[in-house]
């Protein structure tokens, strides 16, 4: 009986291709069928002025640099709507803030977070209304859905945005 033997070398080598080819194709997939399109259309949304997609190992990072807003919601809305349905990526909104409106943001925050969590709405439009009176901003915005609170401060060339997600609850949680 005869023991066949291998050929260790052309082994490795067609492992070493068939990786070679399975990678790039993913890589190629990824590239010019996710990202670049997921990109352009993302681009051609007027109040965005940059957005690049940025593949990592766990999800990927879809950075947006938005341009001076009327309505961050409204804007946010139209970039949710070309997103992917699935799991797996995430949104990171670029500004163009400045110390004194992070300043602005970090003293507010809590009445945000607060009404997040417990959903005074009005309560928080009357604190912020009061806070925010004597501050050097242009203008300011706030508007809400049942997912976020969306919140804009403008000073001069300057502007911050800031998305804090609502928290809702379940009934049939302990």
């Amino acid at each position: 009986m005869q023991i066949p033997r291998y050929n260790l070398p052309v082994i490795i080598l067609t492992f070493v291709l068939t990786l070679g080819i399975l990678l790039g194709g993913r890589w190629a997939y990824q590239e010019f069928g996710v990202i670049g399109p997921l990109q352009k259309k993302l681009a051609e949304v007027p109040s965005v002025k940059e957005a690049t997609v940025v593949p990592k190992e766990t999800d990927t990072v879809i950075q947006i640099e938005l341009g001076q807003v009327e309505s961050l919601q409204t804007s946010y809305r139209e970039i949710t709507k070309l997103l992917p349905k699935q799991e797996g990526f995430s949104l990171e909104i670029r500004d163009q803030r400045n110390p004194y409106l992070f300043r602005l943001w970090r003293e507010n925050r809590l009445v945000l977070e607060e009404a997040a969590v417990l959903g005074n709405l009005t309560e928080m439009q009357a604190l912020l209304e009061h806070n925010l009176g004597q501050s050097q901003l242009d203008s300011w915005l706030l508007e809400a859905d049942r997912e976020n609170l969306y919140l804009q401060f403008h000073a001069g060339d300057h502007y911050l945005y800031e998305i804090i997600p609502r928290y809702h609850p379940n009934i049939n949680e302990p």
